[in-house]
């Protein structure tokens, strides 16, 4: 069975330095998750300015970004739309299992 852990995020400075709090947590999932082989991680961009995935500096071939740009984004009225990013993420998904 396949699991896939999907989460999103937004390269926007909210509350601090969220790109800090999501490479920490990616590299600590990473190990975590080293003991087992069929997993996968899914990051969501929410149109940000300067990409996660240029920025974060995390490279694992269990790990994916998907960037949403703004042309992607219809009439929500939001900065980001967390549940849109994530039902994003579910749709593209082939694994047997989805977690967020």
């Amino acid at each position: 069975m396949i699991i896939e852990f999907i989460l999103c995020s937004k390269n926007d400075g909210y509350c601090g330095d969220p790109m800090e709090r999501l490479r920490i947590s990616l590299k600590h999932n990473i190990e975590i998750l080293s003991n087992f082989s069929d997993w996968s991680i899914t990051v969501v961009d929410w149109n940000s300015d300067l990409k996660i995935e240029d920025i974060i500096g995390i490279r694992h071939e269990k790990v994916n970004f998907l960037y949403i740009n703004s042309n992607q984004i219809t009439d929500i009225q939001s900065k980001f739309s967390e549940v849109h990013a994530l039902n994003y993420a579910a749709r593209l998904s082939n694994a047997d299992f989805v977690a967020r």
